[in-house]
């Protein structure tokens, strides 16, 4: 029976920089914007060496879109980790990216991470000497040491209650055996 024991959903929570990306969204939407109205509505060539009316219509539209997009992604962006009587697994956007069985977890503990100095920012991270990083904020993680030396770091706002649902799974699952 796989019974979930645990459940989190977090969202991106440093709002400095959600404010960045948002601003600086509106920043190049405002300058393409304004480009392709002058070029294709004024009648105005935009820049030294202005391109097509086609070209420019094209590059515009997919720094917009690719501009929405990853701002939309910062805003939006929802990682859920669940913890079950058999494993623990992080999805970011429903997507599953990582599923460790517990009999695979040597050992954890909860932790403070800073996730600029250990690992280079937010998100899906990975360093030769601190190993994966699932996280949206810095602060409280689960660090885990699994079978074959690998490690991983499962940011959290509750670290110390997914390390003793983790624990509880694994113990259980030792008892069973």
């Amino acid at each position: 029976m796989n019974r979930e024991t645990y459940f989190e959903a977090q969202k991106f929570a440093n709002r400095w920089s959600i404010g960045l990306a948002v601003s600086s969204s509106v920043v190049i939407i405002g300058i393409f914007g304004w480009g392709m109205v002058r070029q294709l509505a004024i009648g105005h060539p935009w820049g030294g060496n202005p391109m097509s009316d086609t070209a420019l219509a094209l590059v515009c539209a997919i720094v917009i879109l690719f501009t929405l997009g990853l701002s939309g992604a910062l805003v939006f962006l929802l990682m859920t980790t669940t913890v079950t009587d058999e494993d623990v697994t992080v999805r970011f956007w429903g997507i599953r990216l990582r599923r460790v069985p517990l009999n695979q977890i040597s050992d954890l503990e909860a932790v403070n991470v800073n996730s600029f100095r250990e690992f280079g920012g937010w998100g899906i991270r990975w360093r030769p000497v601190h190993g994966w990083a699932y996280n949206v904020a810095s602060g409280g993680a689960v660090r885990l040491s699994l079978a074959g030396g690998k490690r991983l770091v499962i940011g959290s706002q509750q670290a110390q209650e997914l390390a003793e649902a983790i624990s509880r799974g694994r113990d259980s699952g030792k008892a069973g055996r």
